[in-house]
């Protein structure tokens, strides 16, 4: 029995320093059994990177309690010496193992969980939605107030790093004037029908009427993150395969197997364009690149400082777009967007009218109330906006016709026109449209 408790000890203090991280180093003048339960609890260890205490000194008692019992049996009977090392230690191998896997199963299962964001988007909605401009909205029987929105929190862009740089593009001869010129992430968010991460599939089609190639693309989708659920994607892209050159400077064809996120915004049903160079990046490795930091040679892009991405988690991007598909956003366009949307240029004596689109994200139902901040405004300029007030339901998009009538004797200059909506008393914002008069 001495050599039960001499064993026990020996084995115990091994135990003790590899659960807390430490290597041992068995003698050589120790018993095979001892050499042996010391190797397996090693493999053991290997198992788990931090298991817990409880976990600890249940595994060390278990084996100490398998080791002193196979050494008595061994000496009972002789005959069990007979099936070799590898299987004296299947009992003690099974239940130990069967132990230890349960319990880092479920912490490990615990942990992947707990990693996950705090809470996931809502589904995006079977269709795109239909703008709707209700004249009389009606209040809702019980209308749940929306949450408290704090302006959504984006990521800076990154530095480029030393990680492998994705395949470099060679852009062709055509060039595009981009009527889309977005210069920030929430723009370019709020005025896509979808947002996708696609994969390219294979050119489906090529046609040429009166000018340049274009060439239709079928993509599978992986992930959507704005509209309706899509499997695939057919998306339309200046250029031809066939045609060496025959694609955009700054706006490269696709190849396939290449895998983007994309903005899109649908021009037939089921038919989608993007924005050119601004609402294409690159996911190479599960980080994001900005095309500049794709294309070679003449093409010449550079993209605004806000969707400049250069090696940007794909998790942290796809984070940032959820937070502005939930989120409140008022933008401005006169039917397309352009550069500067929320600045204007006309010579006085003109009359225009601007899209004022209200995105309700995760938010309503609730009564939206629009109102323009006339403090400032002069008497020759005369704003008015139509609806002031509707009801706005989640995922929908809502438009209102902003007039802005300059008089003619209107004194050149810049004048600001302040555009403010209340969602309900919870969310409250505004967008400011600088105005540039000019001269007849």
């Amino acid at each position: 029995m001495a050599l039960d408790n001499n064993t026990e000890r020996q084995f115990s203090e091994y135990l003790d320093k590899l659960l807390t991280g430490e290597d041992v180093s068995v003698s050589s003048e120790a018993s095979d059994e001892l050499k042996e339960a010391v190797e397996f609890a090693r493999t053991l260890m290997t198992l788990s990177s931090q298991p817990s205490p409880a976990f600890q000194t249940a595994l060390k008692m278990r084996l100490i309690n398998k080791l002193v019992e196979r050494e008595e049996q061994a000496r009972e009977v002789k005959k069990w010496w007979q099936f070799g090392p590898s299987t004296r230690w299947v009992s003690i191998a099974a239940t130990a193992a069967v132990v230890f896997l349960a319990v880092v199963g479920f912490l490990g299962y615990r942990g992947i969980f707990s990693q996950l964001p705090a809470s996931t988007p809502p589904a995006a909605p079977s269709a795109s939605p239909t703008p709707t401009t209700p004249t009389t909205p009606a209040t809702p029987s019980a209308p749940s107030a929306p949450s408290a929105q704090k302006p959504p929190t984006i990521e800076a862009p990154q530095k480029e790093s030393a990680s492998p740089r994705p395949p470099q593009k060679t852009g062709g001869n055509v060039q595009i004037d981009y009527a889309f010129g977005f210069n920030n992430l929430s723009d370019l968010t709020a005025f896509s029908d979808a947002i996708a991460v696609a994969v390219v599939d294979r050119a489906v089609e090529v046609t040429r009427q009166n000018g340049p190639y274009s060439t239709r693309w079928a993509l599978r989708v992986e992930k959507t993150l704005k509209g309706a659920q899509l499997s695939r994607l057919s998306v339309s892209q200046t250029g031809s395969p066939d045609v060496p050159g025959s694609d955009g400077s700054e706006d490269p064809l696709f190849v396939p197997g290449e895998r983007y996120l994309l903005f899109l915004r649908e021009s037939a049903p089921g038919q989608y364009f993007y924005f050119g160079p601004n609402g294409r990046y690159l996911i190479w490795n599960d980080k994001v690149y900005s095309m500049n930091h794709v294309i070679v040679g003449a093409g010449g892009y550079q993209a605004p400082p806000e969707l400049n991405f250069a090696g940007l988690s794909l998790y942290t991007f796809t984070a940032n777009i959820n937070k502005l598909v939930d989120s409140v956003q008022l933008i401005f366009t006169q039917g397309k967007a352009s550069v500067q949307t929320d600045v204007l240029r006309y010579p006085a004596g003109t009359t225009l009218t601007i899209d004022a689109r209200l995105s309700s994200g995760e938010h309503g139902p609730a009564r939206v109330t629009m109102a323009i901040d006339k403090t400032g405004i002069p008497d020759g300029l005369e704003v008015s906006l139509q609806p002031v007030e509707f009801v706005a339901y989640p995922r929908n998009v809502y438009s209102s016709n902003l007039t802005i009538a300059i008089a003619p004797n209107l004194l050149p200059g810049s004048y600001q026109i302040p555009v403010e909506y209340d969602f309900d008393g919870v969310v409250r914002g505004r967008r400011v449209i600088t105005l540039h008069v000019e001269p007849r």
